[in-house]
């Protein structure tokens, strides 16, 4: 979905109080915010990643799930090209037999 480049797709993932830490950006709290955020993100790069999940754990209605994300992504303003490599954390809570 992240590749797809689609905020709607991404932002439906998190609570309707979800928070989005995203390296050198605010924190964006809040389904309004995080949409708008992966929408900022999306209208001016291009990713290309490749996600590998390192652990998930499940403890009642709670899980986590750690992972790295490695590729690039375009600025589409310049055209440049830019190698990332990250680490993630996403913290889940089940909502109406969902994770989000």
């Amino acid at each position: 979905m992240f590749n797809a480049s689609d905020a709607n797709k991404v932002s439906v993932l998190y609570t309707k109080n979800g928070v989005l830490m995203a390296n050198a950006a605010p924190t964006a709290e809040g389904a309004d915010q995080v949409r708008g955020t992966y929408q900022y993100v999306f209208d001016n790069f291009n990713y290309d990643l490749q996600f590998n999940i390192l652990e998930i754990e499940v403890s009642g209605n709670t899980a986590y799930a750690r992972s790295t994300s490695k590729g690039s992504f375009v600025i589409k303003v310049s055209g440049q090209t830019v190698a990332v490599d990250n680490r993630e954390l996403f913290i889940f809570k089940k909502v109406n037999g969902s994770g989000k």
